[in-house]
């Protein structure tokens, strides 16, 4: 009785599948599209302005002509299926990240020159990665 009691749970431990999901999101979710248009205007809006209502960028950078600050959101998922754990027969993992990235150019005396925004971005696009 022991014997065969043993051999049912291995072979429930050999047959069990597995499964992982992983999310994660980075950032705060960026304004839509309107309510850019709404609140940013090109010669008027302030740096100040902008912090005070977005927060901290994730990257500021110095030009020759002014800062150019950097607000990025990232979504990352996947989901992965085993079957068979200890002897893998079948395993797959499905996912993607995606990122929205705002910058905005400010010139020398805080005032908003220039505006991009791109949405769900690849992560694994050349151009993103600086691959050409």
């Amino acid at each position: 009785m022991r014997r065969s009691t043993l051999c049912a749970l291995a072979v429930t431990v050999l047959l069990t599948a597995g499964c992982v999901q992983f999310r994660r999101n980075i950032g705060q979710p960026l304004p839509s599209d309107d309510e850019l248009q709404t609140r940013l205007e090109v010669g008027s809006t302030t740096k100040a302005e902008t912090l005070a209502w977005l927060g901290a960028p994730l990257s500021l950078r110095r030009q020759h002509d002014g800062d150019l600050l950097i607000w990025d959101r990232a979504h990352e998922w996947s989901d992965t299926l085993i079957l068979v754990p200890l002897v893998t027969v079948y395993y797959r993992t499905v996912g993607e990240a995606r990122w929205d990235r705002l910058a905005l150019l400010f010139d020398h005396d805080g005032v908003l020159k220039g505006v991009g925004i791109n949405r769900d971005i690849d992560p694994q696009a050349p151009d993103v990665r600086g691959d050409d």
